[in-house]
């Protein structure tokens, strides 16, 4: 169960990654574009005063898409640490339980020993 869901976040997390991924390259260019427009246009025409909102706004927009993209990559981090975590304790479990095992048998074996009295 554990695991489907874990296989279910890393398939979220990897959707997310990619269009982060790529608003951020969308953003990225827009700018490039809007920056150029607004070096070409004239001062006060109105398309001058639109590419540089829409500079403003794919800035933000890169900015933000990268702050998502930084935060899935620490995502993965904790998703990666929880696994070693996990595998660490399952470790220790099958551990303590082959000890218990051991201690089991010893005991049985120390009751079904014939008594010397």
């Amino acid at each position: 169960m554990f695991l489907l869901k874990h296989r279910e976040a890393d398939l979220v997390v990897e959707g997310m990654e990619a269009v982060a991924e790529m608003v951020e390259k969308v953003a990225m260019a827009t700018e490039d574009m809007a920056e150029v427009m607004e070096k070409n246009l004239p001062e006060q025409s109105k398309l001058k005063q639109v590419a540089v909102v829409l500079e403003h706004i794919s800035e933000v927009a890169a900015h933000e898409a990268h702050l998502t993209h930084d935060f899935l990559h620490k995502v993965e981090k904790v998703a990666q640490d929880l696994d070693e975590l996990e595998a660490m304790i399952e470790h220790l479990v099958d551990k303590s339980e082959a000890n218990a095992e051991t201690k089991q048998q010893k005991g049985d074996e120390e009751n079904s020993e014939p008594s010397r009295h």
